[in-house]
């Protein structure tokens, strides 16, 4: 595993190209670092910048051309080309081709991995984006497998509770398997759940799995919110549209995840939220 370029616990620099005022991207914007968005520029306005990663907010499919890439790509070899797109294009592998030479991701997709990848860059080694575009999702999986581990250690020996409220089996199995085999401070995790029979009234974190955001699945979550002492809030919905990440923040949900997510990215969080 080789080291990237970046100096040791330096700071990404972003070029930003797009329209940071759609509301998803806002969203976007809003969950970078500060210092990160000091960095960053809008549009290609500094002829002296020398980016980390180039950014395309694709805002629909077709806004940007290969010509575009191709013009990116030339002007500044080393930086990775990322295309977060916004909602509209969540059918665009379906319906359209592809834009071929970016990292193409959701919006929301980057926010869930932004933490982990940063700290990675922040470390001075390379970052999934490092990897060329084509690369298929195994070969990605195994340059994260060669990665150092890059996960804070546990604060103490207290063992963790997860409360996990889903209505799906599966997605319940998933979160219950990475709370049990995640090897967290070495102990083994609590986890409580409807599907097996075990409640908890105090549990140091609550994964909620919205179905959807009709008013009685909101409700429900809102019910669970009131348990005290107060657990860190962790969802996971699919597709989630501008208004539904909105309503998560005000109801002051830690962490929002997009289904399908990486695991890693998953236990990023919890240990930053046990560090906090």
């Amino acid at each position: 595993m080789m080291q990237s370029g970046s100096n040791a616990q330096s700071v990404p620099r972003l070029l930003v190209l797009g329209d940071v005022c759609r509301e998803e991207f806002r969203l976007w914007w809003e969950a970078l670092p500060e210092p990160v968005r000091q960095r960053a520029v809008l549009g290609p306005k500094k002829e002296d910048f020398l980016p980390d990663f180039a950014i395309l907010l694709q805002s629909w499919p077709g806004e940007y051309s290969a010509a575009d890439v191709l013009a990116l790509r030339r002007r500044f070899p080393l930086a990775p080309v990322l295309a977060v797109q916004g909602n509209w294009c969540e059918g665009e592998a379906r319906n359209d081709s592809p834009l071929a030479g970016v990292h193409a991701l959701r919006w929301y997709e980057f926010i869930a991995m932004m933490p982990l990848e940063f700290q990675v860059f922040s470390e001075g080694w390379a970052t999934v984006w490092s990897l060329p575009p084509e690369s298929q999702p195994e070969h990605r999986a195994l340059f994260e497998l060669q990665r150092p581990d890059f996960r804070k250690p546990w604060p103490d020996e207290k063992p963790v509770s997860f409360r996990i409220e889903s209505d799906d089996f599966d997605q319940f199995r998933l979160l219950r398997d990475f709370c049990l085999r995640t090897k967290w401070n070495g102990q083994e995790a609590r986890v409580f759940s409807e599907w097996t029979g075990d409640s908890a009234t105090k549990t140091d974190f609550l994964f909620f799995d919205f179905p959807d955001f009709t008013p009685a699945t909101v409700q429900r979550f809102q019910k669970l919110q009131k348990r005290r002492p107060k657990p860190v809030f962790a969802a996971f919905c699919e597709y989630p549209r501008p208004h539904e990440w909105r309503l998560l923040q005000k109801r002051g949900v830690a962490g929002i995840f997009s289904k399908p997510f990486r695991l890693a990215d998953l236990e990023f969080f919890v240990r930053g939220q046990r560090n906090d």
